[in-house]
């Protein structure tokens, strides 16, 4: 959570940095063997409000870092895709988006697919809520 001074490059930073889990357990998490607990909210903290970047109609620039780039099977991401997990936005990033168990959008997560991959822009989008 950049926000809070805090670091990172995906799920697992995010969980050992932001939600101070061990990392034994935000790797068993990530990979779904064990719930991810949610803290409760402190009362001073104000709600927030996820404003999803704009999605682009077709995702070519997505299937290309995804599934050329980076290696991702094509399938996987079009299930995500399907899903509401995975899209590309207007600007030509990737965006990862994390849902609640009723399917509300409460993560987001934003990876750039322009030029060179250690300079691209990536970042946790304003609103994510810290669980």
């Amino acid at each position: 959570m950049h926000g809070k001074g805090i670091g990172g490059h995906g799920a697992l930073d995010y969980l050992v940095k932001a939600e101070k889990m061990p990392f034994r357990i935000a790797v068993e998490a990530v990979m779904g063997i064990v719930p991810i607990t949610v803290p409760p909210r402190q009362e001073d903290e104000q709600p927030k409000t996820l404003i999803l970047p704009e999605k682009r109609r077709l995702s070519f620039r997505l299937c290309a870092y995804l599934c050329q780039k980076r290696g991702v099977d094509s399938n996987d991401v079009n299930t995500l895709m399907h899903e509401g997990k995975l899209y590309e936005d207007k600007r030509g990033n990737v965006v990862f988006v994390g849902h609640d168990e009723q399917g509300a959008a409460w993560f987001a997560s934003l990876r750039g697919t322009y030029g060179d991959y250690r300079a691209i822009a990536q970042g946790v989008i304003s609103g994510t809520t810290s669980r």
